[in-house]
Parts: C-alpha cells; structure tokens; sequence
C-alpha cells in the first residue's frame, strides 16, 4: 500500500494535529501554526535532548509563591484585626480598672465623711414635686455666681 504523499513543510506531529482538529469541527478553534516547529512551540517538555524536571521544579515553585501570596492576605487582614482588638480590650480594661478605682476612692470617702445620708436627701428632694423648685434654685445660684464672678 501506498503513503499518501505529503505536501506539506509542516511536522508531521503539527499536520496531524490540525488535520485531526479538522475532522472533528475544531479548525477554527485551533488555527494552523505555520513558521513554527515543535521544538519552539512545546518549550522544554517537547525536547527529547532536555530535562523537563527543572522546568516543572521551577513551574511549582512559582505556583507555590502563587499561593502563599493569595492566602497571605487574609491571614494578613486576620492578624492584624486581632491585633487591634487586643490593644482596644487592653485600653479599655485600662480604663475601666481606673474609673473603677477613682470611684471605690471617692465612695469610701464619702462614707467616711457622712456624705451617704447627704446623696440620699438629695435623691428624695430630686424625687418630689419640689423639684422644679430646687432646680430653678440650683439655675439662680449659677446666674448670681457668674454675675459676682
């Protein structure tokens, strides 16, 4: 039997590709590649006389540092939120324990100078009908202060 006679400069490994891809209803999909051979075409895995592992090795570091990168960020986001959280939970804590303190200081020296039984005159008379009274006092005595003052 006969071979067809190719005419065709193109490899045979190219040919047969797009020759394939015509059968199939694919040729316009992957045009034909003209000026190109396997070996430029392919990179270093076509090549029989090179070894392809340094360039996978390579291919799967830079993928490695692909990824890192992406999940790095919100690793980043994550910890540096944590971060703030905790300096406001200690400032606040700071606060709070200084408030607290200023006044346990100044409720025991009320007590100690009879001040309880004075708040609680003052509660009753804010919780009377005199109120009003008492406030309009309270607004007059700031006016004379401010006119003497």
């Amino acid at each position: 039997m006969a071979q067809p006679q190719r005419i065709s400069s193109m490899p045979y490994s190219q040919e047969g590709f797009v020759l394939s891809s015509d059968e199939r209803g694919l040729g316009a999909m992957l045009p034909q590649n003209q000026g190109m051979t396997n070996r430029q075409d392919m990179g270093t895995g076509a090549l029989a006389d090179v070894n392809g592992q340094t360039q996978r090795q390579y291919d799967f570091a830079m993928q490695d540092v692909r990824r890192n990168t992406e999940t790095a960020r919100p690793q980043a986001v994550v910890q540096s939120t944590n971060a703030y959280k905790k300096q406001e939970t200690e400032a606040l804590g700071a606060q709070h324990f200084f408030t607290r303190k200023l006044t346990t200081v100044a409720e025991n020296n009320l007590e100690q100078m009879g001040g309880a039984n004075s708040l609680m005159e003052l509660n009753a008379v804010i919780q009377s009908p005199q109120r009003d009274m008492f406030i309009n006092d309270i607004a007059t005595g700031k006016k004379i202060g401010e006119m003497l003052g």
